[in-house]
């Protein structure tokens, strides 16, 4: 039996252990087929995989590069890599990953959606607000792009812009009552009593049994 042959039946092994819940069973496969043909970019990602289910997220993340490495332009290992360093508390490098996938595949909003919340998470709020501002102008008014934008205005301190968000919300739709709770909210948040006030006597003025 060739080495390749003895490494794939190890793979497969380590498939079947995994269906079975015998993690480490599974990890010991995988690195015995690895040792056998090295830079196999699946195994690497599966190593990824159950390293991470096992808590272990160094290791996790040092797989997930190894797969990223060795099949870059592959979506799923970039995104294992990228979610891997996101773990391990480095979301500017993950967000890096995500920009090019953004780029790679510029229809996918997924891509653009991660990115932008790992600038978020990296205090990149300019940035993430420039790629919302994008996805709106392509997708239109929506209630996840607003939520974010008021969040990344209140980060910047700009509680007025972060109100006219939600204020976009409301104008499309003047009936729907949680539009007028979460602007309150935003103005309370920030000791704005009179203004959230307003909001709750409008709010009652449209809906007196509330």
């Amino acid at each position: 039996v060739s080495r390749h042959a003895l490494a794939d039946s190890l793979f497969m092994e380590a498939q079947r252990n995994k269906m079975a819940g015998d993690l480490k069973l599974a990890i010991g496969n995988l690195e015995s087929s690895d040792r056998l043909v090295p830079g196999n970019a699946a195994v690497y990602y599966e190593l990824s995989y159950l390293f991470s289910q096992l808590h272990h997220n160094q290791e996790a993340l040092s797989y997930a590069r190894q797969a990223y490495l060795s099949d870059s332009s592959n979506r799923w290992m970039a995104m294992a890599f990228a979610d891997a360093l996101a773990q391990q508390g480095q979301p500017d490098s993950a967000a890096a990953i995500y920009g090019q996938l953004r780029r790679q595949y510029p229809f996918q909003d997924e891509y653009l959606l991660s990115e932008a919340a790992l600038l978020y998470a990296a205090e990149h709020y300019q940035q993430a607000m420039g790629l919302l501002d994008e996805l709106e102008s392509r997708r239109g008014l929506s209630e996840e792009l607003v939520y974010q934008k008021q969040l990344i205005y209140l980060k910047l301190h700009k509680v007025d812009s972060a109100a006219a968000e939600i204020r976009k919300l409301i104008s499309r739709d003047p009936f729907e009552s949680r539009y007028y709770g979460l602007l309150a909210e935003v103005y309370e948040s920030n000791d704005m009593t009179d203004q959230a006030m307003a909001v709750y006597d409008t709010l009652l003025k449209r809906n007196p049994d509330n």
